[in-house]
């Protein structure tokens, strides 16, 4: 085998016959084996290296996107409020941020609010004794000596004498809604003058005013609130025209004792 090498040529096996340039190339690259397998591990673990970075610079994206998700401002930024409707007030109208996503939404009504009420702590009018004479029993009107009937049946009652009041007290007698407050049989008898709610001063009299009357005035005051006698349970309550919490009703007497009478 002629061979050359640094400007000379040289004859392998010219005298033996043995191609020996042959012999001594493949000796040479076992010798090298170990090196080209080293590294073609090498070339692997710089892959693998390389992917593990990838992943970890993946999983480090997530951890941050995830941390938004902890923070409230995401969600802040993204909402929408529900507030009642100004041109309608069985309505309501919902009022989204910039960063909102583009939706449709429905809403579940699970709970209507209420307003805010305030009622007399019991009948506006005297508590009727059962066990004393009928003219001291606390009647809202003062009975006399008289008849009364009941399906043709007449009676005579003497109004001074012991007879009591069981029988009489439970046709309803009391506070008479139709008379004038002074006639009316408060408790409490009311004096000319004025009261407050809410700030707004509400003027009667005691001697021309029904309660029918100064449920008006309330009702058509600034006082933001709606007037009404239940003639049933003889009790008067006060209702927030607002619907929801955060809302009060502020009362005081003024230059009267109306509420106090109530």
């Amino acid at each position: 085998m002629v061979s050359s090498n640094s400007g000379r040529i040289t004859f392998g096996g010219l005298a033996s016959g043995i191609d020996t340039n042959t012999i001594i190339e493949q000796l040479i690259q076992i010798e090298r084996r170990p090196i080209s397998l080293a590294q073609n591990r090498l070339f692997d673990v710089q892959q693998k290296t390389s992917a593990f970075g990838s992943v970890a610079g993946a999983l480090s994206s997530l951890l941050d996107r995830a941390k938004t998700l902890n923070n409230a401002d995401t969600y802040r930024a993204r909402g929408t409020s529900v507030l009642a409707k100004d041109a309608d007030a069985n309505k309501i109208q919902a009022v989204a941020t910039s960063g909102a996503a583009v939706g449709a939404y429905t809403f579940h009504v699970t709970q209507k609010a209420t307003q805010t009420a305030t009622t007399s702590g019991s009948a506006v009018g005297e508590a009727i004794d059962a066990n004393v004479a009928l003219d001291k029993a606390g009647f809202g009107t003062p009975l006399t000596t008289g008849t009364f009937s009941i399906n043709g049946t007449v009676f005579t009652i003497d109004a001074a004498t012991a007879r009591t009041a069981k029988s009489a007290a439970s046709v309803g007698a009391g506070f008479d809604s139709s008379l004038t407050l002074e006639n009316a049989g408060l408790d409490i008898a009311p004096t000319a003058g004025s009261f407050t709610i809410n700030g707004v001063n509400i003027n009667y009299d005691p001697s021309t005013d029904k309660i029918g009357d100064v449920i008006n005035y309330i009702n058509n005051s600034a006082a933001e609130v709606t007037a009404s006698f239940d003639e049933s349970t003889q009790t008067f309550t006060l209702t927030h025209d607002t619907l929801g919490t955060g809302t009060t009703i502020t009362m005081a007497d003024g230059t009267g004792n109306f509420l106090e009478a109530m």
